[in-house]
């Protein structure tokens, strides 16, 4: 892939180059057109006569006075010369040499920028162990013959572990085309299941879990409309449903509330919403425009951050503060770099994401051929002050990337994946 990138790139710059010689250089006399040529001899005698009476007139921000019919002291008839008056802040000409093509044309570079770490030895870093998971919602635990049992029906489920040691899962069943809800036991031995048509859904789409609140689930409903709903993680069966306007982007699980984001791309609008224990709404703040990639939580304080990655527009990620009490929008704030987020005890947060390196230029195609991602963890305060950044690379240039998965006590538990993404 590397040699047909190069030999593109060497097919780019021959055009380039080819098409540079055919401009002629300054100075050089260029050909008339066909009908130039043939015109008649007495036409063009006055066109040119014409042409040199108007150029011995100078007019207001004339830049170049043809003086060819004076004589001027110290010249002879055949020195001519061409007086150039320049404007102020103007520019020389770009010379280009023979063969040579423009610095202006020539647009590949690379636009990567490494951020320096800061404060690294302040870093808490743990190793996943041999015989440890990470489940869908990035806790830890140990793994278990059930866990491998439920890896052989589906490599990377939607899979969550409620405080009994239990498996909660989400997989759609290929013969079927239906999703479903799986509760497994510690050997791995299914002891509830629940078809999402069964409770008028089509499709599910995210699946998260708190002690508190129990499962929540994003999906579409069989009229259309997409939904949040809440389910008791016991019997599986739901406790409220909540019918969204648009789509729902992202959401975030506490033991009392969940936080989410949702898109109307008909009316280019975003709610970031807030709903109690029992699902009724809260609060609602509503901001013009899309976000095509959107992280959000909530901090100990209640405060919620929502981030989004405008995907190479100004001030490509851009972080958002919400009151706790009204929704209020309190801060706008622009971030190195898109991540997800994960809050921490003391009322701040970590940032973990992922930054493609190598780009020539933008877009990421280039690291997604490549595989060539750094991963960076940044650990923000309360008042939303950097306290450390690290960046993670140890893969280098092969397939593969680090994973950081935050956690609550503002340590990092490191990991590799195999996979590019």
């Amino acid at each position: 892939m590397r040699n047909i990138l190069v030999v593109l790139l060497l097919m780019v710059l021959l055009i380039a180059g080819c098409q540079t010689r055919e401009k002629p250089v300054d100075g050089e006399p260029q050909a008339k057109a066909p009908e130039q040529i043939t015109e008649d001899s007495d036409a063009a005698q006055q066109s040119e006569k014409t042409a040199a009476e108007g150029a011995k007139e100078t007019k207001p921000g004339q830049l170049t006075e043809d003086r060819s019919a004076e004589q001027q002291p110290g010249k002879t008839d055949d020195q001519k010369v061409t007086d150039t008056r320049k404007t102020e802040g103007a520019k020389e000409p770009e010379k280009i040499g023979d063969g040579e093509m423009p610095m202006s044309a020539l647009k590949i570079a690379l636009d990567y920028v490494p951020l320096p770490d800061i404060n690294p030895e302040m870093v808490r870093e743990k190793h996943l162990e041999a015989g440890q998971a990470v489940a869908s919602d990035g806790r830890v635990f140990r793994d278990t013959p059930g866990y491998g049992k439920i890896l052989k029906y589906q490599q990377s489920p939607e899979l969550i572990l409620n405080e009994h040691g239990n498996y909660i899962l989400m997989q759609r069943i290929g013969g079927q085309e239906e999703d479903w809800l799986f509760k497994c036991n510690p050997a791995g031995d299914v002891i509830l299941k629940q078809s999402a048509r069964s409770l008028g859904w089509d499709d599910l789409d995210q699946l998260q879990y708190h002690q508190g609140m129990g499962i929540v689930i994003s999906g579409r409903q069989s009229d259309g409309r997409n939904f949040l709903a809440c389910l008791d993680s016991e019997s599986l069966a739901p406790r409220w449903t909540y019918s969204v306007w648009g789509t729902v982007d992202a959401f975030y699980t506490t033991g009392k509330a969940v936080v989410a984001v949702l898109e109307n791309s008909a009316e280019q609008k975003i709610r970031v919403i807030k709903l109690n224990f029992e699902g009724q709404e809260l609060w609602c703040s509503e901001v013009p425009g899309r976000w095509p990639e959107v992280s959000v939580t909530e901090l100990s304080d209640g405060r919620v951050i929502a981030m989004r990655n405008n995907r190479g527009e100004k001030g490509a990620a851009v972080m958002d503060s919400y009151a706790a009490a009204d929704g209020a929008k309190t801060a706008e704030i622009a971030m190195d770099y898109y991540g997800e987020l994960t809050p921490t005890d003391d009322g701040g947060f970590i940032l973990a994401g992922y930054r493609p390196i190598k780009t020539v230029p933008q877009p990421e195609v280039i690291s997604a051929i490549w595989f060539d991602y750094e991963t960076v963890a940044a650990k923000y305060d309360k008042d939303f002050k950097l306290e450390w950044r690290k960046t993670y690379d140890s893969l280098k240039d092969t397939i593969g990337r680090d994973i950081i998965i935050p956690q609550p006590g503002g340590s990092v538990v490191l990991t590799l994946s195999d996979a590019p993404f």
